[in-house]
């Protein structure tokens, strides 16, 4: 799930000190990594979450774990995500 000119990207945000964060859903899995001197954000699902895959070798598929999302606040000082838990059980 990697974009095929993700080089590219982050060298416009590179570009770019004013860009606070780069955010992106639909990976159904929470991930933050440094990019382009700022931060890229992933955020869980509130259905079903992929699985933790340190490599693309392993099989696609859905893992067995709470569901959430994230919310961005803007403070007086820059931005604050919160990870909200959507329930505590586990989905089928």
């Amino acid at each position: 799930m990697r974009l095929d000119d993700g080089a590219e990207l982050e060298a416009v945000v590179a570009h770019h000190p004013n860009v606070a964060r780069v955010l992106a859903g639909h990976v159904h899995r929470q991930t933050a990594t440094g990019f382009g001197g700022s931060v890229l954000s992933t955020a869980p699902s509130t259905y079903l979450q992929s699985p933790l895959q340190r490599d693309s070798d392993g099989p696609p598929g859905f893992a067995p774990e709470p569901t959430a999302f994230l919310l961005h606040q803007q403070t007086d000082h820059g931005w604050v995500t919160h990870t909200v838990q959507v329930n505590h059980a586990v989905n089928p």
